[in-house]
C-alpha cells in the first residue's frame, strides 16, 4: 500500500505542472529565412521512430539495453516530429505520461489485490485492471495525437516563418527615420 501512495503523490504532483506546461504559451522557434520545416519528414520522424521502436520491443531483443532503447523509442517517438520543429513537451506526450502512471498504478492495485500469499478465497476487485486499460487507452491516445499533429505543427511553424516585420534603420544626409520592412 506505501508504494500505491507513492505513485499517488506522484500523479497528484505531475497533474498540476502537467497543466501548467500545457497553459504557458510556449516561444516558438522561427526558422531563419529559406530554411523551412517538411511537413512530411514531422510526419515521417513521429511514424518512423515510434514504429523502429515498437518494432525493438516486440522482437524482444535479450539484451536489456536493446529493449530499453525500444521502450524509450516508443514513448519518445510520437513527439519526434514536434521536437523536430522545436516543441519539446507536447500534449501527447504528457496523455501518455500519465497514460504509463495510470497503467503502473491499475497493475500494482490488481497485484495487491490477491497477492500470492492472500487466504483462499480471495475475490478480485475490478478496480485495478480498468485503471489499467483506461492507462493503455491514455498512452495510444496520446501517442496517435502527437502523430496527427506533428504535420500541423511543421505547417504553423512555416506561416510564422513566412510573415515578419522588422524595423531597419535609414540614414541620409540631413535626415533619419526607420523604415518598416515586412515578409507576408
Amino acid at each position: 500500500m506505501t508504494r500505491l501512495a507513492v505513485v499517488a503523490a506522484l500523479a497528484t504532483l505531475a497533474i498540476p505542472a502537467l497543466a501548467r506546461a500545457q497553459s504557458a504559451p510556449a516561444a516558438e522557434p522561427a526558422p531563419t529565412t529559406g530554411d523551412r520545416y517538411s511537413e512530411g519528414t514531422a510526419l515521417a520522424l513521429s511514424l518512423g521512430v515510434t514504429a523502429a521502436g515498437v518494432a525493438t520491443v516486440a522482437v524482444r531483443p535479450d539484451n536489456d539495453v536493446l529493449m530499453t532503447a525500444g521502450l524509450m523509442m516508443a514513448y519518445v517517438g510520437p513527439s519526434a516530429g514536434h521536437l523536430y520543429t522545436g516543441e519539446l513537451f507536447t500534449r501527447g506526450l504528457g496523455v501518455r505520461t500519465l497514460g504509463v502512471v495510470a497503467t503502473l498504478t491499475g497493475a500494482m492495485i490488481a497485484f495487491s489485490d490477491c497477492g500470492l500469499f492472500a487466504p483462499q478465497p480471495c475475490e478480485e476487485s475490478p478496480v485495478g485492471p480498468t485503471i489499467a486499460v483506461l492507462g493503455v487507452a491514455a498512452y495510444a491516445a496520446g501517442t496517435i495525437d502527437d502523430i496527427l499533429t506533428a504535420p500541423g505543427r511543421a505547417a504553423r511553424m512555416n506561416r510564422a516563418a513566412a510573415t515578419r516585420v522588422t524595423l531597419a534603420p535609414q540614414l541620409a544626409p540631413g535626415r533619419a527615420g526607420v523604415a518598416v520592412v515586412g515578409t507576408f
